[in-house]
């Protein structure tokens, strides 16, 4: 993200955030979170085998990405539950000791479907504001776990407070689809390639939103989001 402060004041320019896709306030969706697709529904497991085909258009994509879930080969006729699965975060603490954090695997129903008489299925819903990176989308059938198939929830990020100001004007920042697992839940932020803050989204469902005054010289200023391991920035030179 590219920022040019001069003469005293602040202007966007090209925004550019390595590795993350950069969304502006106009173009940013509301969508739903996780828990609002539907209710909390126990996780099924297969049973005797996986039954039917599902495919998700697209594969991947940001928070608010509009989703076509179509599926054949499922017994016909029959009410079928399609899920959405992800976890819920949490710090592993007490009053003097930290022991990491913690993730336990959680599904919510986005909707009850019925195939027709050649076993296909068809459903639409958005993607929500969740934990980045890969989703199981499954299709289940009481406690039996039919078939299921992948979405990638895309990391973004984009200015949500002023795009211009003098010295010291606080820049608002929201990242949305930060990961939950090893190598996607750690990032900061470098502000002239000085390290600023770390980002966490253990508690908020992948959403971390915080503010950052504009200092420095007059001229071109750069922020970045790295990936990290809790304070300790790295390059990825494939990204």
């Amino acid at each position: 993200m590219a920022l040019r402060l001069a003469c005293g004041w602040l202007s966007v320019l090209a925004p550019m955030v390595l590795a993350l896709s950069v969304v502006h306030p106009d173009g940013a969706g509301a969508a739903p979170r996780a828990s609002e697709l539907g209710p909390e529904i126990p996780m099924a497991e297969p049973s005797g085998g996986y039954v039917g085909r599902l495919t998700v258009t697209p594969d991947h994509g940001p928070v608010g990405t509009p989703l076509t879930v179509t599926g054949e080969g499922f017994p016909a006729g029959r009410d079928l539950q399609l899920v959405w699965r992800t976890v819920k975060g949490r710090w592993k603490v007490t009053i003097a000791e930290y022991h990491g954090r913690e993730f336990i695997p959680v599904a919510y129903r986005i909707a009850t479907v019925k195939s027709d008489a050649n076993g296909r299925i068809a459903a639409t819903f958005v993607a929500p504001e969740d934990y980045g990176f890969m989703h199981d989308i499954v299709v289940q059938q009481g406690d039996r776990l039919l078939t299921q198939t992948a979405f990638n929830l895309d990391m973004t990020v984009r200015l949500v407070g002023p795009g211009s100001g003098p010295v010291g004007t606080m820049i608002a920042v929201e990242v949305q689809g930060i990961g939950w697992r090893e190598l996607e839940g750690s990032w900061v932020l470098l502000y002239d390639n000085k390290y600023t803050g770390f980002m966490s989204t253990v508690t908020t469902g992948g959403t971390a939103r915080f503010d950052v005054p504009a200092t420095g010289h007059a001229g071109r200023h750069i922020l970045e989001i790295l990936h990290t391991d809790f304070g300790s920035p790295y390059r990825n030179t494939q990204q």
